[in-house]
């Protein structure tokens, strides 16, 4: 049996038979479920834009909490760098950024380089 489509039969375009084209035998052909398609098109093409947006996210989070933190709360990380900045206290500022850029490194080695490697292991790698 032939699947419809469009065929030139030397006068034009018609719509007819498609020559070769025969319907796969039943059970020869299997289509993937949505879920299937998702798991293992959709989420392995989007993981490199996925872990840009959690890299993003995060320093974005970190900065919004310190500025939030800095002006409305009475304790708190940005509270106490406010007040490092206000007495001049520049080992204070330093020894808060340095524990800010091990935590966001930690994240960044333990959690979301991990995920990335899992998602893109099917890629090759350039060399």
């Amino acid at each position: 049996m032939r699947s419809a489509g469009v065929a030139d039969n030397g006068a034009g375009w018609q719509t007819g038979p498609l020559p070769g084209a025969e319907r796969p035998a039943r059970g020869g052909h299997r289509r993937a479920t949505r879920g299937k398609a998702l798991r293992h098109v959709v989420l392995p093409t989007l993981a490199p834009y996925i872990a840009a947006a959690a890299r993003s996210g995060l320093s974005l989070v970190w900065k919004i909490v310190l500025v939030v933190e800095l002006l409305g709360r009475p304790n708190g990380v940005g509270f106490e760098i406010g007040i490092a900045f206000q007495l001049f206290d520049v080992t204070r500022i330093l020894a808060y950024a340095l524990a800010f850029v091990v935590v966001i490194m930690a994240i960044e080695t333990f959690l979301v380089q991990p995920l990335e490697r899992r998602v893109s292991r099917w890629r090759t790698r350039a060399a």
